[in-house]
């Protein structure tokens, strides 16, 4: 069994990229929304065969935040 990590599950590509894969049994999913925090993502990160990065920003006032999540995420 693979297991597939997916940043951003709950956005647009990544909620549909999950609904698909949860149609094949060969796939563990694992996912990392917003409401995770980065200690978890350690943890699936290190339990993760495959990371797809889909975990964006999209709107802030501030660039820092566009770093922190769009590029050091």
């Amino acid at each position: 069994m693979k297991r597939i990590l997916v940043t951003g599950a709950n956005g647009f590509l990544g909620k549909n990229l999950c609904l698909k894969l949860n149609e094949n049994p060969v796939f563990k999913l694992l996912k990392f929304t917003r409401n995770n925090d980065f200690e978890e993502l350690k943890d699936l990160i290190s339990k993760s065969d495959y990371i797809v990065h889909f975990a964006s920003l999209i709107k802030s006032n501030n660039e820092d935040d566009f770093k922190k999540t769009n590029i050091f995420l």
